[in-house]
C-alpha cells in the first residue's frame, strides 16, 4: 500500500477521534443550551446519561464485532451512523430526538474508538502504530482543551448551539470519504466458532442499567422504584453474562489474558485513574462557589495540565514505539497521580483557602498531566504484547476501563456531594492513587518479541 494512501487513512482516523472528543467535551456547555431552547432543563441529564451508558455498553463488544464484520467496514459504518445521528440532532427540532440522536452517537463512537487503534496496526504495523497512536491521542487532548471554550462562543452566535454541528457535519462527511479511500480493507476473522451473541446482549443488559442508575441514583435516591428496578436488571445481567461467557466457545471478554497480572494491572490502573480524574470536573465549580473565583478564570483551571498532557502524549507515544517498554510510563502515571491525590486532598483546608485559583491549578497539574499515560498505555500496550487474534478484544476491554470508571464516578461523586458536601469529592483521588500504585508496582514489561 502506498505511503501517501496510508497517511490519508491515518488522517481519517485522527480526524474521526478528534471530532468525537471535540463533540463529547463540548456537550457540557451545549447540552444546557439545547435543553434551554426546548424548555427541557429538568431533563437535561438525559443528554449526558444515555449517551454515556450507550458508549459504556457497546465498547466491550466492539472488538469482536470488528473481527466478525471487518474493522474497516465497522469503522465506516460507525462513522456514517455517527454523522447521521448528529444530522438528526441538528435539523430535527425536538428535544427527545436530540437525546436519542446523542444516544445513537454514543453507540457509534463505542463501535469505532478501540477498533481505530487496531486499524492503525493494520495500516502501519504494531510498532509504528504505537507512534501514530500518540499523534492521534495528542490531537484528542487538544480537542478536549478547545471544546468547551468554542462551544461557549458558538452558543453566543445567532445560529446558537447548532453552529458547532454545522461546522462538524461537513468535516465528518469528508472524514468518511478519506477513510473509505485510505484505510485498507480488513479481513474478517474466521475462527470457525459462533459469535458470542448471548455475551453481547447481556453485556448491554448489565452496563446500560448500571450506567443509568449511577447517574440517577444520587439525584433521585438510590431506593426509588426506578433505580431499584435498574439495580435488579444490572444484577441479572451480570449473572447471565457470567453464564454465557463460561459456556461460549469464543467469549466476548478475553478470559485468558485477564488472568495475566500485567494486563490486569493496566486495566485496574486505568479504571482507578478514571474514577480519580472525575474529581477534576468539580474543582472549577468548587472554586467558584466557595473560593470566589469568577467563571472565566475557573474555566482555565485545567488548561496548563491539558497542554502538558498533549505534549507528553506525543513524547510517550514515541517512547513506547521505540522501546516497547511501559513500566517507566506506568510508574510515572502512579507517582504523579499520588502527588496529585495528596494536593487535591488539601482542597478546602484553611492553609489554601486564600489562594483557591492558584492552588486549584497546581493541584490539578500532576494528575491532569498524566492523562497522557491514560491516552497511550491502554490503547497501545495490547498492540505490542498480545497475540494478533487477541488484540481487538483485549484493546476493547482496556478501553472500557476509562468509560466504566467514569460511570462509577458519576454515582460516587453525586452521592458524596449530596451527603457530605462537594469538598469531600477531592478526597477520592488520593484513595484511588494508592490503589493505582499497588498495581503500578505489580506491573512488569515482558521481553521484546514475546506475548502475554
Amino acid at each position: 500500500m502506498q505511503q501517501s494512501r496510508k497517511m490519508i487513512g491515518f488522517f481519517a482516523i485522527l480526524i474521526a477521534n478528534f471530532m468525537a472528543m471535540f463533540l463529547i467535551s463540548g456537550i457540557g456547555v451545549l447540552g444546557y443550551a439545547v435543553a434551554g431552547e426546548y424548555d427541557a432543563l429538568l431533563s437535561v441529564s438525559m443528554i449526558f446519561t444515555l449517551e454515556s451508558a450507550a458508549r459504556c455498553a457497546i465498547m466491550p463488544i466492539s472488538g469482536k464485532l470488528g473481527e466478525k464484520f471487518g474493522r474497516k467496514q465497522l469503522f465506516i459504518f460507525a462513522l456514517i451512523l455517527y454523522t447521521v445521528s448528529y444530522a438528526a440532532a441538528t435539523f430535527v427540532p425536538n428535544f427527545w430526538v436530540y437525546v436519542i440522536a446523542r444516544t445513537v452517537s454514543g453507540i457509534a463512537w463505542g463501535l469505532w474508538v478501540t477498533n481505530s487503534f487496531v486499524l492503525m496496526s493494520d495500516v502501519f504495523g504494531s510498532q509504528d502504530a504505537t507512534k501514530y497512536s500518540g499523534f492521534a491521542q495528542s490531537a484528542s487532548t487538544v480537542a478536549m482543551m478547545i471544546a468547551a471554550p468554542l462551544a461557549g462562543i458558538f452558543c453566543s452566535t445567532a445560529a446558537g448551539w447548532r453552529l458547532e454541528y454545522y461546522i462538524s457535519l461537513p468535516i465528518l462527511v469528508i472524514t468518511i470519504i478519506l477513510a473509505i479511500y485510505g484505510i485498507p480493507k480488513s479481513q474478517k476473522a474466521d475462527s470457525g466458532k459462533p459469535m458470542d451473541i448471548g455475551g453481547s446482549i447481556f453485556t448491554c443488559v448489565f452496563l446500560i442499567p448500571f450506567g443509568l442508575v449511577m447517574s440517577w441514583g444520587p439525584a433521585s435516591g438510590w431506593t426509588s422504584p426506578v433505580n431499584i428496578l435498574l439495580i435488579i436488571i444490572t444484577i441479572i445481567g451480570i449473572l447471565l453474562l457470567l453464564v454465557c461467557e463460561k459456556k461460549s466457545q469464543d467469549p466476548i471478554f478475553p478470559v485468558r489474558i485477564l488472568k495475566n497480572k500485567y494486563f490486569l494491572s493496566v486495566f485496574m490502573i486505568s479504571l482507578f485513574f478514571s474514577i480519580a480524574n472525575a474529581a477534576f470536573n468539580y474543582l472549577p465549580s468548587y472554586v467558584q462557589a466557595f473560593g470566589g473565583v469568577d467563571s472565566v478564570r475557573a474555566g482555565f483551571l485545567t488548561t496548563p495540565s491539558l497542554i502538558i498532557a498533549a505534549v507528553l502524549t506525543l513524547i510517550f507515544g514515541q517512547y513506547a514505539a521505540k522501546t516497547l517498554k511501559y513500566r517507566p510510563l506506568v510508574l510515572f502515571w502512579g507517582i504523579a497521580s499520588l502527588a496529585g491525590g495528596v494536593l487535591l486532598f488539601m482542597t478546602g483546608m484553611p492553609i489554601v483557602a486564600g489562594i483557591p485559583f492558584v492552588f486549584g491549578m497546581i493541584s490539578i497539574l500532576p494528575m491532569g498531566s498524566v492523562n497522557s499515560c491514560q491516552q497511550i498505555v491502554p490503547y497501545t500496550y495490547p498492540l505490542n504484547v498480545l497475540k494478533p487474534e487477541e488484540i481487538a478484544s483485549g484493546m476493547s476491554f482496556l478501553g472500557v476501563a476509562g468509560i466504566f470508571g467514569n460511570t462509577i464516578a458519576n454515582g460516587l461523586m453525586g452521592a458524596i456531594i449530596n451527603s457530605t458536601g462537594m469538598v469531600n469529592c477531592f478526597k477520592v483521588p488520593l484513595v484511588c492513587a494508592v490503589v493505582m500504585m499497588i498495581f503500578c508496582l505489580m506491573f512488569r514489561d515482558i521481553k521484546k518479541g514475546e506475548t502475554l
